[in-house]
């Protein structure tokens, strides 16, 4: 007569085990209703993990099984085959393992992938609002998570879930929020992930506004290959909107506080840059002031001609011709081969003949026709003159 196989076993269960580096994956088991008088051992296999063979003792119906190795913190299938604790005799019909029992077990790990995003909103006067978003993948089947969000590094999960507003925060100042999660499972903490994210708070990126300059009435008045230059400079700047915190006043095309474009719009640019982030505002225009020349202005003069018996002949220029250049024929002095001051005969503005130089040729410049307020500013200039044939040179026709 043939041995009846040991009974299948009838139900299993788990309860997934906490792990040391939170990657889950093991379970311990329980298999329920086993035919302990029949039952030798038990083989337990997991479809993605360990296979265990356990013995039964005679009066044990339940068998635990500590630290399965189930392989997968989603549900796998373990199957649970009995063998009988007896040898099947020779020649006799009968099997040694009973029927298969299956279910489902799975571990559970900690969160994968945490992440933190924060984000603000202006609530006006400098001060906005911090978001924090958190989100982590879940480590497990039917695991729970559980978030906290906090200001600095100090985290404990709670129940408010994934999401938090910091209101009263100060633009332009960096923050420093935690978010930690935890997989929770039967009301039991399977692990903690967390991480740490910076936010600069996002301050107005308007460009300033009511910036102007003043072009400086008094004229600074030099030389330039050899030619006197009068120039008329932006003395100032008149700051409008105040930067933002932790910013500066920045400006472009105004290096070392000075412009080198006359006669045409400067194109000085004013921004705001913080002073740890190195992040700057829109550009604005920085407007010449009411009452204001519109732009720098310059003007030179030279001799252009000193010949003997010609009228002197002196070459003026201005920023686009815009100023009244007057030469002062009454001041000028013509000097000799010997250093003399030749003067012309009265009446007469003919370079007298002899003259080898001209000395103390004066020309005003006068913008007051403008009304930009600007001073007058004289130029004075020399040249050499051509003195002309002397009347007792024999070679004189």
């Amino acid at each position: 007569m043939a041995r009846c196989p040991p009974a299948r076993p009838e139900s299993g269960d788990f309860t997934p085990v906490v792990t040391r580096d939170g990657a889950g994956n093991v379970a311990d088991l329980v298999i329920r209703g086993v035919e302990s008088s029949e039952t030798g051992q038990l083989e337990i296999r997991s479809a993605a993990g360990e296979t265990r063979t356990v013995s039964v003792g005679r009066n044990q119906t339940d068998v635990r099984v500590d630290g399965f190795q189930v392989g997968s913190n989603s549900g796998t299938q373990i199957t649970v085959t009995p063998t009988s604790r007896f040898d099947v005799p020779a020649g006799l019909g009968g099997s040694a393992q009973g029927g298969t029992l299956t279910f489902s077990a799975h571990g559970v790990g900690a969160p994968i992938d945490p992440n933190l995003t924060l984000s603000s909103r202006s609530t006006g006067d400098g001060v906005s609002t911090v978001v924090a978003e958190g989100t982590a993948g879940q480590n497990g089947t039917d695991s729970q998570l559980r978030y906290g969000i906090v200001e600095g590094a100090l985290c404990r999960v709670g129940d408010d879930g994934p999401r938090r507003e910091f209101p009263g925060k100060l633009d332009g100042v960096a923050y420093t929020f935690t978010l930690c999660v935890e997989s929770s499972y039967g009301g039991r903490s399977y692990g903690t992930r967390s991480v740490t994210q910076e936010i600069r708070v996002a301050q107005d990126t308007a460009a300033p506004r009511g910036y102007t300059f003043q072009v400086g009435a008094r004229a600074d008045v030099g030389t330039e290959d050899g030619r006197p230059v009068a120039r008329w400079r932006i003395s100032g700047i008149t700051e409008g909107t105040p930067p933002p915190r932790f910013n500066d006043v920045k400006y472009s095309n105004f290096d070392n506080d000075r412009s080198t474009v006359f006669g045409a719009d400067p194109n000085i640019g004013v921004y705001f840059q913080h002073q740890f982030w190195g992040t700057t505002s829109e550009t604005g225009r920085v407007a010449p002031a009411s009452g204001s020349a519109p732009y720098q202005v310059q003007a030179s003069t030279r001799v252009a001609s000193c010949v003997a018996g010609e009228r002197l002949q002196v070459s003026s220029s201005s920023s686009n011709d815009l100023a009244a250049m007057t030469l002062d024929r009454t001041a000028v002095r013509y000097i000799d081969e010997n250093g003399k001051t030749i003067t012309p005969p009265e009446g007469s503005d003919l370079v007298p003949k002899g003259a080898v130089k001209v000395e103390n040729v004066q020309v005003t410049v006068d913008w007051s026709a403008r009304g930009w307020g600007l001073d007058t500013a004289v130029l004075k200039t020399s040249g050499t003159c051509q003195p002309g044939a002397d009347p007792a040179d024999p070679t004189n026709p």
